[in-house]
């Protein structure tokens, strides 16, 4: 990680703990951000949940005030998740929280309420969406037409879409004040950089964020997926619709249970896999024009009786260019992905070098019954296994007591 993005990310790597929203027309069936691709729904069958949004106890700065009380010290929401509806009010779709029932900009409201708190305010934006005519349908890996053979022959205009995509993003940053972060999610495939115009995507917020009178530049993170559908596993969200843990802000711990021992222990552990996010599968080769702050690998874990053992998926990245490190109770694992290409043909007069490259970090907080001079790691074919060996629990002392016969 260079030291221009150690700068900017260093205030979320020390606050840690935040809470991420995850609440949308999804909320209403309560299936999951996904429902919508996991079931094959056309736009028409989606609709109804459209017609019946009608947040009666979306209140923010309750969810906020909350979010300070457990200690938290940001909040992300999501302003459009893959479905394509959006949360605030876009001039540029009718697809909108203020067509609603709703009636209202859910998004300004939101960061309305964190700033109210003093709390970092973040932003969630699927670069994704299922809902635009003009993204890529038959064949996709999960839009939810990909297999239904009248969208085989569609014609597209995907600069049409991106002319769209980066527009929204525009009016987030523009019209919202001060973001200190900014979520994209996600590329997956062959829908990675410049497929995404990414060179000019990011130029345009740093453009715009932060503006003068703030010296924090916007921290910008994105979800990188190269193998499978992950999503259906994760916070799943239902109403009230937000969930936590500690550290991550994207876990398994509820806010009203933080007290609760299990979810103390295993929240600590398995949300605390997080760089910044605890996030999913993959790693895009990209130019640094159009990267994002980090990369997110995938990460699974699990438990069993004598050791807590994580995979971290890093497709390409050699065995030199990851670090691992215990420090302060703290796992790091984090490195810098760089390949080079050498393309040369004296006869036809051209020499070309590419580079790629993308930093990754995750960061886990260990539990206190594991033996830290004792994890182990290995590579190989671009997975990264850690095995991280329990405690003996101690056994209780017992005293024998010695039965005399009473007066």
């Amino acid at each position: 990680m260079n030291e221009e993005i150690r700068q900017r990310t260093k205030w979320f790597m020390e606050d840690r703990f935040g809470m991420f929203i995850h609440w949308g027309l999804y909320s209403i069936p309560a299936c999951g951000e996904w429902m919508m691709s996991q079931k094959e729904m056309t736009i028409e069958e989606y609709s109804k949940y459209f017609d019946q949004f009608d947040p009666v106890d979306y209140d923010p700065k309750k969810w906020v005030r909350l979010a300070k009380k457990a200690g938290m010290k940001y909040v992300v929401l999501t302003a459009k998740h893959h479905d394509g509806f959006c949360l605030f009010d876009s001039k540029l779709t009718d697809y909108k929280s203020t067509n609603t029932k709703a009636g209202r900009d859910l998004v300004r409201e939101f960061v309305d309420a964190c700033r109210e708190e003093g709390l970092k305010v973040g932003l969630y934006f699927s670069i994704i969406d299922w809902h635009h005519p003009d993204f890529p349908k038959y064949g996709d890996r999960q839009h939810p037409m990909r297999n239904n053979p009248a969208y085989k022959d569609e014609k597209i205009d995907f600069d049409r879409y991106l002319a769209y995509m980066h527009g929204q993003i525009k009016e987030l940053v523009t019209g919202y004040g001060k973001l200190d972060l900014l979520w994209f999610d996600f590329s997956y495939d062959d829908m990675t950089g410049e497929k995404w115009k990414a060179t000019e995507l990011i130029k345009m917020v740093r453009k715009y964020q932060p503006d003068k009178s703030y010296p924090q530049e916007v921290v910008v993170m994105e979800t990188t997926r190269n193998a499978g559908s992950c999503c259906g596993h994760h916070g799943a969200t239902s109403a009230p619709a937000h969930r936590t843990a500690a550290p991550a802000p994207q876990g398994y711990t509820p806010v009203d249970q933080l007290h609760n021992e299990i979810d103390r222990l295993f929240g600590d552990f398995f949300g605390g896999f997080f760089s910044p996010w605890r996030a999913f599968s993959g790693m895009t080769p990209r130019s640094a024009d159009n990267a994002p702050d980090m990369l997110i690998p995938h990460m699974d874990l699990s438990v069993t009786d004598t050791a807590y053992k994580a995979t971290v998926e890093l497709p390409g990245v050699a065995q030199d260019q990851v670090n691992i490190e215990v420090c302060d109770n703290m796992l790091i694992v984090e490195g810098e992905k760089k390949n080079e290409t050498e393309d040369k043909d004296e006869k036809k007069g051209y020499y070309r070098m590419e580079r790629s490259y993308g930093s990754f970090r995750r960061v886990l907080s260990l539990p206190e019954d594991v033996e830290t001079d004792k994890i182990t790691a290995t590579h190989k074919d671009g997975v990264l296994s850690i095995e991280i060996p329990r405690k003996e629990p101690e056994k209780p002392a017992t005293r024998k007591i010695e039965v005399v016969k009473g007066e």
